[in-house]
């Protein structure tokens, strides 16, 4: 029996750079060429991977080159919000990480309840309220990994929609590359 090739080369299949980064090309492959006693199952397989991960209401996509919703509450020093402005840590790492997707964050402010409850009802993308990762709402929504601690110990974390993994992805990535191992917040 003569093996076929399953599929060509498929990372032109990718919706965005941001789905796979070509990484799971070669796992898939492998994955798929030591399924030759199934190639129905080597076929899911491969379907179901291809534009990983994905957003189920499309985030990344609406927001890139577009508006990054974003909710947020007084938390200083990780939120600071008065008549006009809105500045903090997490506010400037939410403008420097909409800047390279070339999107414009909107800010809507509020009490972190509220935001988080129109963050679960998708109405915003992100909610920055100085959130740890105990918050009671993790399960509801999307917490991220946590990027920096406070004086306290806690684990600070930006929420998302549940379900929109490729925005996760890419605020997770840019939170590693850019926050992780930076000094503890409120330490002298």
């Amino acid at each position: 029996m003569r093996r076929q090739a399953v599929a060509p080369d498929h990372r032109t299949t990718h919706a965005s750079a941001d789905s796979c980064d070509g990484r799971c090309t070669g796992q898939l492959v492998a994955l798929v060429t030591g399924m030759h006693r199934s190639p129905i199952l080597a076929l899911l397989a491969l379907a179901s991977a291809c534009g990983l991960p994905r957003d189920t209401d499309g985030s990344l996509d609406r927001a890139r080159g577009g508006v990054l919703r974003v909710g947020v509450a007084d938390h200083p020093p990780w939120d600071s919000v008065t008549a006009g402005t809105v500045s903090g840590l997490e506010p400037r790492i939410i403008e420097a990480l909409a800047a390279t997707i070339g999107a414009t964050p909107t800010w809507r402010r509020g009490a972190e309840s509220e935001l988080l409850a129109a963050l679960e009802r998708r109405e915003l993308d992100i909610v920055a309220a100085g959130l740890t990762d105990d918050s009671p709402w993790n399960g509801r929504v999307a917490l991220t990994k946590p990027y920096r601690t406070d004086q306290s110990g806690g684990a600070h974390v930006l929420a998302l929609a549940a379900g929109e993994n490729a925005l996760l992805v890419l605020v997770e990535r840019y939170l590693h590359d850019h926050e992780a191992g930076k000094p503890v917040v409120g330490a002298r």
